[in-house]
């Protein structure tokens, strides 16, 4: 069974979204039904990840994806163009899929995948090392640092060799020639799957359905946030600038013409960056990762009394985020969905061990006084164990007595509302019927009374007959 979904709302979502598709898939915890639940999503200019398309299918190997692409593609407008990045796992079906149907677009390799398998054969240590060449801005730091890697320790040739077997422009900033939106991996897609960990034991179709409603509350209520917005920018967008505004003030900006300048950074290591208008770069590469003006470059328009908003994509503007989310999910009914077995929910999950059991007396005579028996919480929601609670002092001592029992069987005249939880040090113990220290349910004076007037009852009864 393969089944592929992409509302009609999600067709030109990519025009106002960040160019940056990731792919992934999971499995379904269905054992009758075992199948892959596949995932391509995108991010919004407010940092929120927007999911695409899904589909679910047998197993995740190259023809699954490949026809998981192949759907993508005729639904999604724009995925074909060159300026769209492809970011997945390296899973080897994936790979060859990606590099078969969408050969104009760039692939990217997620980085946190990456140093979880330097971590497998080189150790923790290794996995941190390498994650600080994904940020290189140069060659020449990145040859640095891999010479660094190597001298450190004994497995530092082995990591080198291996890390120069990976090649350098599906990870590296500074290689890779698309804006990757300041991200590195493909994790957006758990924030999908993560919603969905409830549902996975179900069977496909309602998989399909409760991820279809999924999408239509997602879009709705962000939708509506969007419209009552006023400010100009996304709040994600808005919130950033203002700590660049914030923090560039005691950066000084040498201009060297009209085009370009050199801005000095402030703190412990003063650098040189060099920023140009027209080509809108930076050599800390802010302006092209995240297409927004950096520090540097904001620090030397506003030198010049110049407004720097200008030159922020338009991607990150609310009017954008508005369009992005314009378009309604329709409803899909359960009721509309074919009752077939595959379609059935699966059968309420049974819990080990033995059913919780709460004791109470049954009352009416001395004998029956005495006499207790059992049944299970949850069938009578009304018992609460510490909802009795008779007018007596704890200085009365305690016995061995019965467990408490509803508010309507207690004496009347003997029935006081619950005492407030007494704060108490760590290790006291506690009654679990009156929750007051320095005694238990079995020695609670509380209960200890309730039982002698119960027995007196029972005594008096017996006496008339």
């Amino acid at each position: 069974m393969r089944a592929f979904v992409s509302p009609s709302a999600c067709r030109n979502v990519l025009r106002y979204c960040q160019k940056y598709v990731a792919l992934d898939a999971c499995f379904t915890k269905n054992k009758k039904y075992p199948t892959q639940l596949f995932i391509a999503t995108t991010v919004d200019g407010n940092s929120q990840v927007v999911p695409l398309a899904y589909a679910v299918a047998p197993t995740e190997n190259y023809e699954n994806w490949r026809w998981f692409i192949q759907n993508l593609v005729a639904s999604i407008e724009g995925l074909e163009s060159p300026n769209v990045i492809i970011v997945s796992d390296r899973q080897k079906g994936l790979e060859k899929a990606v590099a078969e149907v969408l050969p104009r677009n760039f692939h990217m390799h997620c980085a946190h995948h990456l140093k979880m398998n330097v971590i497998k054969h080189f150790g923790a240590a290794a996995g941190k090392a390498f994650l600080t060449l994904v940020y290189m801005d140069d060659q020449a730091s990145y040859e640095r640092r891999l010479v660094e890697m190597e001298t450190r320790s004994s497995k530092g040739p082995a990591l080198v060799r291996y890390i120069r077997q990976i090649p350098v422009d599906r990870y590296v900033r500074f290689a890779i020639p698309l804006p990757r939106y300041g991200k590195t991996t493909s994790n957006i897609v758990e924030c999908i799957n993560g919603a969905l960990k409830p549902v996975r034991d179900y069977a496909p179709c309602h998989i399909i359905w409760q991820m279809w409603n999924y999408m239509l509350n997602l879009f709705y209520a962000r939708r509506e946030k969007a419209r009552q917005s006023s400010d100009e920018l996304t709040e994600y967008a808005t919130k950033r600038m203002k700590e660049i505004v914030q923090n560039c003030g005691s950066f000084v900006a040498m201009s060297a013409d009209e085009n370009e300048a050199l801005v000095q950074t402030d703190g412990g290591r003063k650098q040189w960056r060099l920023t140009k208008v027209p080509t809108q770069k930076c050599t800390c590469w802010e302006i092209q990762d995240c297409l927004w003006p950096c520090i540097h470059f904001v620090a030397w328009q506003k030198s010049k009394g110049e407004d720097h908003m200008r030159y922020v994509d338009r991607i990150y503007f609310t009017k954008s985020l508005v369009q992005c989310y314009s378009k309604t999910i329709p409803v899909i009914l359960q009721t509309e969905l074919p009752m077939s077995v595959a379609c059935r929910a699966p059968p309420a999950a049974i819990r080990n061990g033995r059913q919780r059991i709460v004791r109470i007396p049954n009352g009416g005579s001395a004998r029956s006084a005495e006499s207790e028996y059992s049944y299970p919480i949850q069938d009578d929601p009304a018992m609460n164990p510490a909802a009795v609670m008779t007018n007596v002092s704890q200085e009365d001592g305690g016995e061995r007595g019965n467990p408490p029992v509803p508010q309507s069987s207690a004496p009347q005249g003997e029935q006081l509302s619950q005492a407030p939880p007494v704060a108490r040090k760590k290790g006291t113990r506690c009654c679990g019927a009156c929750k007051q220290p320095g005694h238990t349910r079995w020695t609670c004076p509380a209960l200890r009374q309730y039982r002698r007037v119960e027995v007196q009852k029972g005594l008096d009864v017996a006496a008339d007959g």
